[in-house]
């Protein structure tokens, strides 16, 4: 037999939402060189296209995607090659004053903790005898995910009380805080507990998500019963491979047990834009 629970208790305050996943951006914008090159200020010819191609560059980063933008409308006079490596893999534009130039690039997942790369940027011009312009920018590249706890199901494998129905407790405790529910309930009926249910996006290792822990209690005509606190959970959700998986849990009690299970389904997410 399958019900939907109807009492419901929590006991926490409203939680605070994961914290948002580590985004990097990096700029030199009209203000000044790359740092591992300084700026060139006695220089002439192709030297000072270059520079203004540097200065006027971007970098983004967001989950496992950076992304490098030079904007239009930089002044030069000659054919500026652009050539960026990521992760050893090197793409090449020639500079357009008229679009500009953006190149993307997706790196592996790897272990889903937030790591430092470096991209690697050279520029040149055809025909004007200054020398490549090299530089380096690091880029933070922490996987994002979104994850979607499904609603809990509860089943009463054995009655607790053996005349009436048993007044089961149910409470869990993770990131947000604690959550709790009450349900009558007979032995072999399972219950769905929508409010268990959470979806996060875009967010990393350092969200600090845990799987929830549980409690169980019968609560008998003038009983009292005293719910853990939280925040709480010891197991990290994340990272963790993409797909869905089930966890279950049975808890006993003095007189009976119960089963918890969910859901817990996890994608790994790029932005569209950066």
């Amino acid at each position: 037999m399958l019900t939907v629970a109807a009492v419901a208790v929590v006991v926490t305050a409203a939680p605070p939402a994961a914290r948002a996943a580590t985004r990097s951006r990096w700029s030199t914008a009209g203000s000044r060189a790359p740092p591992s090159r300084p700026a060139c200020p006695g220089c002439t010819g192709g030297a000072v296209e270059l520079t203004a191609v540097a200065r006027n560059m971007t970098v983004d980063s967001g989950s496992t995607r950076a992304v490098l933008e030079v904007p239009s409308g930089v002044p030069v006079a000659r054919r500026t090659e652009i050539e960026v490596v990521f992760d050893g893999q090197a793409q090449r534009q020639t500079y357009s004053s008229t679009a500009g130039d953006t190149f993307a690039f997706d790196y592996p997942v790897e272990t889903g903790f937030a790591r430092r790369e470096v991209v690697i940027v050279v520029l040149l011009t055809d025909g004007s005898g200054a020398p490549d312009y090299r530089f380096t920018v690091p880029v933070t590249i922490e996987p994002w995910y979104t994850v979607q706890y499904s609603p809990l199901r509860f089943t009463l494998l054995d009655d607790c009380d053996p005349v009436f129905d048993s007044e089961m407790v149910l409470a869990w405790t993770d990131d947000r805080g604690t959550g709790v529910w009450d349900s009558r309930m007979l032995a072999g009926e399972t219950i769905l507990v929508a409010r268990f249910a959470r979806e996060e996006t875009a967010v990393g290792a350092n969200a600090r998500m845990t799987r929830p822990d549980f409690w169980l209690h019968e609560d008998d005509p003038g009983g009292f019963y005293n719910p853990p606190t939280g925040p709480g959970g010891t197991v990290p959700t994340l990272p963790t491979p993409t797909g869905t998986r089930t966890v279950s849990r049975t808890l006993d009690i003095d007189d009976c047990s119960g089963r918890f299970e969910y859901t817990i389904t996890t994608t790994h997410t790029i932005p569209p834009a950066l």
